[in-house]
């Protein structure tokens, strides 16, 4: 939240997230950032108090602005600004693995043919 002390920074380490109320996702969740959001809490040796768990971005957004914890979200799942949230970089590089969507009809008739046949397998 806008109010929060880590708010006032402009960069902070997960080290720092250490006894803050967390917003996190499920331990089962294969969404690249909470893959790597367990990486990085784990790397900084942190156990972190999980307050709230959910796979909605809007709704863990909601849940920050309201004061109930921290989140982590990339620029692309909570795009634009938020009232009552303030976004501060992390130290830490993350790696996270990205798709590009695109409509299936717009792909080549011969890599559908290809898709199709690897599926097949």
């Amino acid at each position: 939240p806008k109010n929060h002390a880590l708010a006032q920074r402009n960069e902070i380490s997960f080290s720092d997230l250490n006894d803050e109320p967390l917003i996190s996702f499920p331990d089962e969740s294969n969404l690249p950032i909470a893959i790597e959001s367990r990486r990085l809490i784990e790397k900084a040796g942190i156990v972190p108090q999980i307050d709230h768990i959910t796979t909605n971005s809007t709704f863990a957004s909601r849940l920050v602005a309201e004061g109930r914890g921290i989140a982590l979200a990339s620029e692309f799942s909570v795009p634009g600004k938020i009232d009552g949230i303030k976004r501060v970089q992390l130290a830490e590089r993350t790696v996270l693995e990205h798709r590009l969507l695109h409509p299936r009809k717009h792909l080549h008739a011969a890599l559908l043919e290809l898709i199709g046949t690897l599926s097949a397998d």
